[in-house]
């Protein structure tokens, strides 16, 4: 047998046992093809693929180590995501959580920078890219760090 061989037993495995799990709403408002590998913070994936970021916040893609989402510009797809396991400290990725999911700070900072720095965020879950504000002076909704949110016109 090879070296690179494992044998689990007989039957099948299930991923991500236990873990939270969210099923997202994604569309990509962009010109070009946008690919997420397996263990990519989904808060933090870029900018023009817009969703509710709030559900995604602590969350992976629920698909195999190694393996990959595509995003063809235009495209509108559901996805699942799992919370990730560990310790919870979620650093680099996007640069937008430096810290802890658990902690509060880091998340209000987080949100902070998501909405500095023109992400779109669907609270409303249509991952459709007309709600959020960053394009064509609609209302952005600026998120509280309980995930409340209240609505603001974007100036």
């Amino acid at each position: 047998m090879a070296d690179d061989v494992y044998i689990f037993g007989d039957g099948p495995i299930e991923l991500n046992a236990g873990q939270r799990r969210e099923t997202l709403t994604v569309h990509n408002t962009g010109d070009r093809a946008v690919q997420i590998g397996s263990h990519f913070h989904f808060f933090e994936v870029n900018r023009a693929l817009s969703f509710d970021r709030e559900k995604a916040f602590g969350m992976r893609l629920d698909i195999p180590s190694g393996t990959a989402v595509r995003f063809e510009a235009g495209d509108t797809k559901e996805v699942g995501l799992v919370e990730y396991g560990g310790g919870m400290r979620i650093v680099g990725f996007g640069g937008l959580l430096n810290g802890s999911v658990r902690s509060r700070v880091a998340r209000e900072d987080a949100f902070t920078r998501l909405h500095d720095l023109g992400y779109l965020d669907e609270p409303d879950g249509r991952g459709d890219g007309a709600g959020n504000g960053h394009r064509g002076g609609a209302k952005r909704r600026e998120r509280t760090h309980a995930g409340s949110s209240r609505s603001k016109k974007k100036g």
